[in-house]
């Protein structure tokens, strides 16, 4: 791979918005190995907005990927390793943090995307994706959290090109993590349930002890479990030390 990046990042109205925009042209088959060049364009653009604590940041921001190789669809003898292919991604997201009762951080996640294959394998591909969290810090040295996420998708059909077929589903988070002795011992459960297309059920369990401050003992089990296929069960013991 050779190529270019160029990145910029700019800082607006007294450093609460802030714009970036990079650009990456790239190029393979430097060592001259393959039947063809394949050239990758790549471009984002983004805006963030900080305003006060009171109100919540946003971020929204634009991404275009696209890929395409030398190769003519009317070559007949190597048409099926022909390259052509754009991916344009949109998101939105925001951060809101306020007190009520507790100290909450509320978060919201937009993202679409849309793969358009101009090659013989017509492999295009819609996704969009909607997530929302809420994160509570209590009085007590308790952390709570609860996220969705909704994800819909057009995904390829095999054996036929340009055939697609619908992937949706949800997925349901809820975790919690409680301090036992602050900055020492601690205990955290996961539920997370999956519906719709994709259906699995999993479960997660920590204790975590910090002999001192920079070594640390966790204790996981994991179970996940898929409606009349499988279930798994693992157990896992890490010891971490930093330096």
């Amino acid at each position: 791979i050779q190529g270019i990046n160029i990145t910029d990042r700019v800082r607006l109205a007294e450093n609460r918005v802030f714009a970036t925009a990079s650009l990456e042209l790239l190029k393979d088959n430097t060592s001259k190995s393959k039947i063809s060049t394949t050239s990758f364009t790549n471009f984002n653009i983004s805006i963030s907005y900080y305003p006060e604590p009171q109100y919540p940041n946003v971020t929204a921001g634009f991404a275009t990927y696209g890929s395409k190789n030398e190769i003519s669809l009317a070559d007949s003898l190597n048409a099926n390793s022909a390259i052509d292919d754009a991916t344009n991604r949109f998101f939105i997201q925001s951060t809101y943090d306020f007190d009520l009762s507790a100290r909450h951080t509320a978060s919201f996640n937009l993202s679409t995307s849309n793969r358009d294959d101009q090659s013989l394998r017509r492999y295009n591909v819609k996704n969009l994706s909607l997530s929302f969290g809420l994160t509570t810090k209590y009085a007590i040295p308790l952390q709570t959290s609860i996220d969705v996420n909704i994800n819909t998708n057009t995904l390829p059909s095999a054996g036929v090109a340009g055939a697609s077929h619908e992937f949706n589903y949800t997925v349901l988070s809820l975790n919690g993590r409680y301090a036992i002795v602050r900055d020492i011992l601690s205990v955290m459960a996961t539920f997370s349930p999956t519906f719709g297309d994709f259906e699995r059920t999993a479960w997660d369990a920590n204790i975590s002890w910090s002999a001192i401050p920079m070594m640390t003992f966790e204790l996981q089990f994991s179970l996940y479990n898929i409606p009349g296929t499988t279930k798994d069960t693992i157990w896992s013991l890490r010891y971490r030390y930093d330096v």
